[in-house]
């Protein structure tokens, strides 16, 4: 009786220390935002600096969008310097104050997906006219991520004019191909700092943003710093038996020997564990949780399986948990009545914390065990991130801008499933964040990369606040 009383006990104190103080936002007065800004922004998304599937660009697009960036903030281009990368790629440096202090680097990207043509009838506004209707700014970019691109400079333009300054030097720099891996944008980018001897101490990309109703059981709005990615990994199975007529087929195909590997590896997944950004990002949660769901969350030494069973439940829950494998190519066959010899899939695997190349190699090995199946690793393997520190001075930075620009929500860490241009920075930046001041819930969550993708004007202008507020802490 005592231990199951000392047990009890031991789970309300974990549970009521977990509910820590919070930071709380200032009392600012709220910065006026021109209709200016409204107008440029719905300007650049009349500029189709768009990404192709097959790496193509329109050039002429992007060397407009040049001329437009000069013609529109004039004051950036005479006080800030200005290095075009990769003919248009952006690196713009603000010298601040004080030189002792390492540079920030504050990053988004230009370019956009394409709109499918059969898509395009179904938007409610030309998805390349920037329509500005009913509060709200319509168009591909309005999202991801020409909306942080002239946040950033609104914010940048905004400051100038107010005689703003920053302590630190700032580098406000702009990819134009990272929908399709930022090999000519944010990879020369990079490469162009590790050449030039400038290491970041800290970067802000995107990943993460202010969730409505998408943190179940949480009915405030969330704002999710992400603190570390996933990394990102794609393997090749491969196998070659002789074929034949389809008339007298043999007990296994080609095919046959592929499709099981796959069954296989999906019904076995990589163990899933909880790593330090999900921790984090639960303790800070679970607060504002109903109290029973408190105390799972705050006793995972006890609980720990079942916080694993239930994220297993969903896709994004699953994703936060594990390193994932997902088939996304299968080529095998080219006539109906010929067994083909040859069978091919490839599987891609976006890693956690921890996980390698070499952990995936060895996972694919132990489960399909046939050594009929060539395993090859196809492109360049990306690692997963590393975390950055929540008590660093940019992070509690970001935190204070989220909470001065919106006030009533919360602030956590979370982990980034997917990539961003970020990866190619590893290298020449200490840290970095992933995050978007961007409110997404149930009915804007499938417009990014979708049909009628936009953002309500007074959340672009909180959008540019955060920016402002950003520059003036740093």
């Amino acid at each position: 009786m005592l231990l199951i009383l000392g047990l009890l006990l031991g789970l309300l104190l974990n549970t009521f220390w977990a509910s820590k103080e919070r930071p709380n936002g200032s009392t600012i007065p709220k910065v006026p935002i021109s209709e200016q800004a409204v107008r440029h922004f719905s300007e650049a998304l009349k500029l189709k600096t768009i990404s192709y599937m097959d790496y193509g660009i329109d050039s002429s697009e992007y060397l407009a969008f040049n001329d437009w960036l000069e013609l529109s903030y004039p004051s950036i281009t005479n006080q800030l310097s200005h290095t075009v990368i990769s003919d248009f790629s952006h690196i713009y440096h603000w010298e601040g104050k004080d030189q002792s202090q390492d540079p920030i680097m504050l990053y988004a990207h230009l370019d956009v997906v394409q709109v499918i043509d059969n898509e395009k009838e179904h938007w409610q506004y030309d998805p390349w006219q920037g329509q500005v209707a009913n509060d709200t700014i319509w168009g591909r970019g309005a999202l991801d991520d020409k909306v942080a691109v002239l946040g950033i400079l609104e914010a940048v333009n905004y400051c100038i004019a107010n005689n703003i300054k920053p302590r630190r030097d700032i580098y406000f720099c702009f990819g134009h191909d990272e929908e399709v891996g930022g090999n000519y944008g944010a990879r020369k980018i990079a490469e162009y700092f590790k050449n030039n001897g400038i290491r970041m101490a800290y970067a802000l990309d995107e990943g993460l943003t202010i969730t409505e109703n998408l943190v179940p059981n949480v009915d405030k709005q969330v704002s999710l710093i992400g603190i570390a990615q996933k990394g990102y990994c794609s393997v090749e199975l491969s196998t070659r038996i002789d074929g034949g007529h389809s008339s007298m087929p043999s007990s296994e195909t080609s095919i046959d020997v592929i499709s099981n590997a796959l069954s296989e590896l999906n019904k076995k997944g990589l163990p899933s564990r909880l790593t330090s950004p999900v921790e984090q990002m639960l303790a800070t949660i679970a607060p504002e949780m109903p109290f029973f769901q408190r105390v799972i969350l705050s006793n995972k030494w006890l609980f720990g399986r079942i916080i694993k069973n239930s994220y297993e439940g969903s896709n994004v829950g699953n994703a936060s948990i594990r390193t994932t494998t997902a088939a996304t190519i299968f080529t095998s066959g080219q006539q109906e009545n010929i067994i083909p010899e040859q069978a091919s899939a490839t599987l891609n695997f976006r890693l956690l914390q921890g996980d390698t190349e070499k952990t995936i190699l060895d996972h694919i090995k132990k489960v399909i065990n046939d050594d009929r199946i060539e395993i090859s690793v196809i492109g360049k393997t990306t690692p997963a991130s590393n975390i950055a520190d929540t008590n660093s001075e940019f992070y509690q930075k970001v935190e204070q801008s989220i909470l001065d620009v919106f006030p009533s929500t919360i602030v956590s860490p979370g982990l980034v499933m997917a990539g961003t241009d970020a990866k190619h920075f590893m290298d020449v930046c200490e840290e970095t964040l992933y995050f978007r001041p961007m409110i997404m819930h149930p009915k804007n969550l499938h417009t990014i990369h979708g049909i009628n993708e936009r953002i309500a004007i007074e959340e672009y202008k909180d959008f540019i606040r955060f920016y402002i507020r950003l520059i003036e802490l740093n």
